[in-house]
């Protein structure tokens, strides 16, 4: 109807806030213990999308929440502070050019958050040093990478990502951010990681099997985990107590690693070279780091019941 006084037409519509998806990627976290003062660790990995939309998106902060191993306290506040040096969220394609150099530093570093007792709060909030830009109808992949500080006590820890500053044009007048389901990224469990172990940087406490004593009727096998400061070729041997060599043949290529923990590359499965199943007893695993014109060996014991 036509207001006869001044001529408008008064019609009630109804809007919806828009909506952005984000997308938690596990697949891009290959490892999930960590090696205080080694940087890269990835604690998060996430796709957000502006598809379907015809506007540019803009990300300027993200929210992360540090709690214990049982996902029911948080870190204090001092825990935070010992425990990291600094967090970085990049954009992915940037973080796979620039493994195995000494830092992050590229135009497409997002954000550097140095972790101190005065400024840091858990949940951190890290304001970008440089907004995201999606255009319309596309993705970006952003990881948050962290340096563990190089005193920091061993412990297990879990991540979530509880909020993210995302608008299309004012940014006191944010875009909702949902899960895949519809979740609110506050109110979504979706967005917990894993539990994560932060482990000694010493390359003799880092060489360890587990389980140990391998028990093969309960796990099919044993995990052969160890560090490495730099890049390096290894070698590893299993001998039994008299010296005789059981197992040496692994089917991965064990030169020319680059830096870090190594916890999912080798195994061992009871087995000879030859294919056969050893004896229940006690066998010594070696492992030999070598690089540049530095070796370095260590060994530790394996119990091994069939």
């Amino acid at each position: 109807d036509v207001d006869i006084e001044d001529g408008s037409v008064k019609i009630p519509i109804s809007v919806s806030a828009k909506e952005i998806t984000v997308t938690k990627i596990d697949s891009l976290i290959k490892n999930t213990n960590f090696t205080r003062g080694l940087d890269g660790n990835i604690i998060f990995a996430f796709k957000i999308s502006n598809e379907g939309y015809l506007d540019n998106l803009y990300v300027n902060s993200l929210d992360l929440l540090f709690s214990a191993k049982n996902d029911t306290s948080r870190l204090t506040d001092l825990a935070l502070a010992n425990m990291l040096e600094t967090i970085q969220v990049v954009n992915y394609e940037q973080y796979k050019s620039a493994m195995g150099k000494q830092t992050l530093s590229d135009p497409k570093t997002y954000a550097t958050f140095a972790v101190d007792g005065d400024e840091s709060r858990n949940p951190i909030k890290i304001d970008f040093n440089q907004i995201v830009t999606l255009p319309p109808d596309s993705v970006d992949i952003l990881m948050v990478v962290a340096k563990f500080a190089a005193n920091a006590v061993t412990r297990s820890f879990r991540t979530k990502l509880t909020g993210i500053n995302a608008y299309d044009d004012d940014p006191d007048f944010p875009v909702v951010i949902v899960d895949e389901q519809g979740g609110h990224i506050g109110e979504s469990d979706y967005f917990s990681s894993d539990v994560y172990n932060i482990m000694t940087d010493n390359l003799k406490e880092a060489f360890v099997v587990y389980p140990n004593p391998f028990v093969q009727s309960e796990h099919p096998r044993a995990t052969i985990k160890f560090l490495l400061k730099e890049q390096s070729d290894v070698s590893i041997r299993i001998y039994t107590l008299l010296g005789e060599l059981v197992r040496s043949k692994w089917d991965r290529n064990l030169k020319g690693l680059p830096p870090g923990t190594y916890d999912s590359e080798v195994f061992w499965d009871g087995r000879n070279d030859r294919g056969d199943k050893v004896l229940n007893g006690v066998y010594l695993c070696t492992i030999e780091i070598r690089s540049g014109n530095s070796t370095k060996r260590f060994i530790t014991k394996i119990g091994y019941i069939k």
